[in-house]
């Protein structure tokens, strides 16, 4: 989940003011971010993590586990969940209540990563020990501080990822003047707000278990293996073209038109930070604590 609202309903001078605020607070930022050096060149060739190079059959494996899992065996045990119950005189409606929704989704999430792992550390060890080895393990000065380097990143590349999405949804919203929508995963948070048990799996599901899980997918195995193929900037943008489509919903309908973008810009900053650190924990700080803090704002929106 990486949480993007449209713009509240406001005049258009507001809606003006809001995104040349926007802009203003992105020059600034990008302007300090220049200063303390956070962009610069990539190197192609640096000691281990250089070594670390997935095979093409060890993408097609990890992608395959992962699509295997969310589109065939979790779906396929919700229909015999669903079967089972409704056969012992339980109504649809209760089957599907906000709260089962949840719960639903917040197994799910924790169930993909254990199963991409697990499968993975049974049949393709060779990916965890390269991917591993390319790590440093020393907590302090390399776990914690990728995390937090990750962490304060989101100064950075957030006022200029907010700015798009004003920008979008002020255009989409005048041009095609769609009926409201979101990102798919915002409204099962949104309405699971009353029920705490489910809402805390769900709710840590979403800033630990999707950015720990889709950052070895997409910046662990998916670029490092185009980044060999094609450079480190080629990869970068491929990868977060695949990122984006899978982050694609029919449900969010006109919504798709200001997500999209701003989640193929969030996952260049995923996969520059990837690339710039050589640390698969820099992207997941940054991951974890975009999710986080927006989906914290979500339920003090819904609190109130």
């Amino acid at each position: 989940m990486n949480t993007l609202e449209g713009l509240p309903e406001l005049s258009l001078a507001q809606h003006l003011l809001v995104l040349m605020n926007g802009v203003l607070l992105s020059f600034f930022v990008t302007f300090f971010a220049l200063k303390g050096r956070f962009y610069r060149p990539l190197q192609t060739h640096d000691s281990a993590y250089s070594t670390y190079a997935p095979k093409l059959k060890d993408l097609a494996f990890v992608f395959l586990v992962f699509f295997g899992i969310n589109v065939l065996i979790l779906p396929l045990v919700a229909h015999f969940w669903v079967y089972y119950h409704t056969q012992h005189g339980e109504s649809t409606k209760s089957l599907f209540s906000i709260e089962t929704r949840v719960w639903v989704q917040g197994i799910a999430l924790w169930l993909s990563v254990f199963a991409v792992w697990l499968l993975c550390y049974l049949f393709k060890p060779a990916i965890l020990r390269r991917l591993i080895s390319a790590e440093s393990t020393k907590i302090f000065k390399g776990i914690f501080y990728q995390i937090s380097f990750g962490a304060m990143t989101w100064l950075i590349c957030y006022p200029i990822v907010l700015t798009l999405n004003q920008a979008l949804a002020l255009i989409v919203d005048n041009v095609f003047h769609p009926e409201p929508s979101e990102q798919v995963a915002v409204t099962l948070l949104k309405l699971s707000y009353n029920n705490w048990i489910p809402l805390f799996m769900y709710f840590f599901g979403v800033i630990i278990a999707v950015p720990i899980l889709e950052e070895f997918l997409f910046r662990g195995i998916l670029q490092r293996w185009l980044c060999v193929k094609v450079g480190p900037w080629k990869g970068i943008v491929l990868a977060s073209v695949a990122f984006t489509a899978m982050h694609y919903a029919g449900e969010q309908k006109y919504f798709n038109l200001v997500l999209l973008p701003c989640l193929f810009l969030l996952s260049c900053y995923l996969g520059y930070l990837y690339e710039r650190q050589r640390s698969l924990w820099a992207p997941i700080g940054l991951h974890g604590t975009f999710n986080m803090i927006s989906a914290v704002v979500l339920l003090f929106q819904s609190s109130g």
